[in-house]
């Protein structure tokens, strides 16, 4: 899975570069592609997640969990957000700092 940089957390506008499409997947899993790249959103060994090419690999599988969270479903962890930068942590239903919607 060759993977193409990091990923920064910035303001919503109309910009391709800050829209995401849910791709759906197996299980009632999806991937998060990048609407400028044609990226996927996926975790690595590192606590941000990074984009690469879109596959079936895990890493880039997600689903919707309670409380609005985003779970990674190869590493289990919740999409956050830290310090302006978007990371991979435990869930924690209810947390703001992991709670993501649609617009």
């Amino acid at each position: 899975m060759p993977s193409y940089g990091g990923v920064v957390l910035g303001d919503c506008t109309d910009d391709p570069a800050a829209s995401w499409a849910y791709k759906g997947g197996s299980g009632g899993t999806y991937r998060l592609v990048n609407e400028h790249t044609g990226q996927c959103l996926a975790v690595s060994t590192a606590p941000s997640p990074v984009l690469a090419d879109c596959g079936q690999d895990t890493a880039q599988s997600w689903r919707t969990g309670s409380g609005g969270t985003l779970q990674n479903m190869s590493n289990s962890k919740c999409l956050e957000y830290s310090s302006g930068w978007p990371v991979t942590n435990s869930c924690t239903s209810g947390s703001a700092v992991q709670r993501w919607k649609k617009l």
